[in-house]
């Protein structure tokens, strides 16, 4: 398989096991918490259906990750065309990365926001600026975790390790 592929792959199988657990949990807590305080009237609501309410929402969210991990591939490989060859993802900062991450993130959330109706301008924003935040925590950990020292010795050996340009 072709490295470049290979690294778009893998930064979107990174973003998309993120997202999933930031929407699992994100969904989660609060309808355990509401079940819990009976908000769901005095019958409740039975722990699987939370349980297949949660796992629906951390499967969206991990295909909007994995979206994302595709584009922030996209904006790596952009950026080292722009800046040069970069051919390890040593010469990459996290905090470079971060920014990459924050601006994929940015755009993820106006996309998902322009398909749905959110109720006010504020949870627009919080959902912005959260979905914001977690892109740049993706990017700079995607590029953490490529320069690993196990994933330098991937590199040394010929095989590049999450590096989304060459």
């Amino acid at each position: 398989m072709n490295r470049t592929l290979r690294a778009v792959l893998g930064l979107a199988l990174v973003w998309g096991a993120g997202w999933a657990l930031l929407g699992w949990w994100l969904a989660a807590v609060p309808l355990v918490a509401a079940a819990h305080l009976g908000a769901f009237g005095a019958g409740g609501v039975p722990l699987p259906t939370i349980a297949t309410a949660a796992a629906w929402v951390a499967l969206e969210w991990g295909v909007w990750g994995a979206a994302g991990g595709v584009l922030f591939a996209a904006a790596l490989r952009w950026s080292a065309r722009r800046a040069g060859p970069v051919r390890s993802v040593d010469r990459l900062s996290a905090r470079r990365a971060a920014g990459w991450g924050g601006a994929v993130g940015a755009l993820l959330a106006a996309v998902v926001l322009a398909l749905s109706a959110v109720a006010t301008p504020a949870a627009a924003l919080a959902f912005a600026g959260l979905v914001t935040l977690f892109g740049m925590a993706s990017g700079g950990g995607a590029v953490a975790i490529a320069q690993r020292p196990a994933a330098r010795s991937v590199a040394a050996r010929g095989v590049e390790a999450v590096t989304p340009g060459t």
